[in-house]
């Protein structure tokens, strides 16, 4: 009864963070957009915090919470102060309380977006069949990266001009972005991933038993974050012109819909390509229990033991 109850937390969790979402892209300007951002990085958290659960356990998650939240505000206040590895840039005020330089919610974004990027990377790649399975262990935080700084090119460019929630001393070429930004991405959120891949491996725990639709979900909620660019393009059809810190002048116009042409191409890719690839292997699985007759025997999958298909 208890299982029965919190599956249905996750696809609550997306249902809050696409209508709060909806109220920061269609109404910016009323008294719920505050209130609206906190529900919407909630949403985040208890999706990630829910779901991860279901396969992983409570301590698990909250393992990853903390490796997250330590290594993205270490790497964020060292870049701040040395311009390693983001480059030199500042937080505004706009997030709110800080943790030295660097807003709060950052952490919690941050564990949030790991941990649907490296589900991806898993549905992808498969595993994690023991402790010791390398393919899983090196392979996951490598994808995984790559899928999660996808995000990062749509909303960083945003947040340093129209936004204006964080500024680059320089600005950048990339709508007032540097290079160095995605680098930076690309390392921190390598290195939480991977550090959560050795913390699993070293307390290992073989996988619990979930449905395919487990995995949709997260394929779901991450075309549904790369959807809000292109929605956001279609609420914003007027452009004006935005600077970045370096005085480069910007069209706000290009840079939505170079956010929209990202998302389409990197994470509505990585969700859809995700999802086809655990549809392949459950249609595998289907065939080789009716070629082979095995619907007694166990049949590891995804890092799991089937003895049969509950989906």
């Amino acid at each position: 009864m208890k299982s029965e109850y919190t599956r249905w937390i996750s696809p609550a969790a997306i249902a809050l963070w696409v209508i709060s979402t909806g109220i920061l892209t269609f109404l910016p300007g009323s008294s719920l957009a505050a209130s609206s951002s906190i529900l919407s990085i909630g949403a985040l958290v208890a999706f990630a915090m829910a779901h991860g659960r279901r396969r992983f356990g409570l301590k698990k998650m909250f393992g990853l919470f903390v490796i997250a939240v330590v290594l993205a505000n270490m790497f964020e206040n060292l870049s701040i102060s040395t311009g390693f590895p983001f480059g030199h840039y500042v937080h505004t005020d706009a997030f709110g309380p800080k943790i030295f330089q660097v807003p709060a919610v950052v952490g919690p974004i941050f564990f949030s977006l790991c941990y649907i990027a490296w589900t991806l990377a898993t549905m992808l790649i498969g595993g994690p069949e023991s402790p010791n399975d390398l393919r899983f262990l090196i392979g996951t935080p490598i994808v995984a990266s790559f899928i999660v700084t996808g995000w990062d090119m749509c909303s960083d460019p945003i947040g340093a001009t129209i936004g204006g929630q964080w500024l680059f001393e320089d600005g950048g070429a990339y709508f007032g972005v540097p290079l160095s930004n995605y680098l930076g991405w690309y390392l921190t959120t390598w290195a939480i991933i991977q550090t959560f891949n050795i913390f699993l491996a070293i307390r290992w725990v073989a996988p619990a038993v979930v449905r395919i639709t487990y995995w949709y979900e997260v394929a779901i909620f991450w075309a549904a974050i790369g959807m809000q660019y292109p929605i956001l393009l279609v609420a914003n059809p007027t452009t004006s012109v935005v600077y970045d810190t370096g005085g480069w002048a910007w069209r706000s116009g290009d840079i939505l819909q170079n956010a929209t042409i990202v998302s389409i191409y990197t994470m509505i890719a990585a969700a859809v390509t995700s999802a086809l690839a655990v549809t392949t292997r459950y249609n595998f699985l289907k065939r080789e229990i009716l070629v082979n007759q095995l619907k007694g025997k166990s049949i590891s999958i995804m890092g799991d033991e089937y003895k049969s298909l509950n989906y």
